[in-house]
């Protein structure tokens, strides 16, 4: 590659450093967010537990990745390839890797599972004050249905 001004190598350095760093603290608001989409998702298992097992164990499988992507991020990991996940975090937190191996076996009964990974949601955002109750983000103006920009219809 021709490259007088040197701009491959300075983004190849820029790439190593990245590559090497660690990855960007969340802001609140994206702690917020996160904390918010966990406690929902926690919630809606808990509202089909009984009723409905598979949907129980599928969205535990969503809550489980969500918990997984905040452990990583709050504590200024990378998170590694899905593959290698569970023999990452059992070099990081060995019990959170237990913990986490207990829920997927499916070895335990599917309420005990839930209840393991709200313990697991309790520790990981303990950190942040726990479970966020509610959230709100700021107002974004949207045009009404319908009116494009200059008064159009849209029509």
């Amino acid at each position: 590659i021709y490259d007088p001004a040197g701009k491959v190598e300075q983004l190849k350095r820029e790439a190593e450093r990245l590559w090497n760093g660690v990855p960007a603290p969340w802001t609140r608001q994206q702690q917020d967010q996160w904390r918010y989409e966990v406690l929902d998702l926690m919630q809606d298992i808990d509202d089909v537990l009984a009723e409905d097992p598979d949907a129980a164990a599928y969205m535990m499988g969503l809550a489980m990745q969500r918990v997984i992507e905040g452990y990583y991020r709050l504590n200024g990991f990378w998170e590694p390839k899905a593959k290698y996940v569970l023999a990452d975090l059992a070099q990081r937190h060995p019990e959170m890797a237990f913990q986490f191996r207990l829920i997927i076996s499916g070895r335990q009964s599917l309420t005990a599972r839930f209840q393991a990974l709200a313990q697991l949601v309790d520790a990981v955002q303990k950190p942040l004050g726990g479970y966020l109750e509610s959230y709100e983000t700021e107002p974004e103006a949207v045009e009404p249905f319908g009116e494009g920009k200059g008064g159009e219809s849209g029509r």
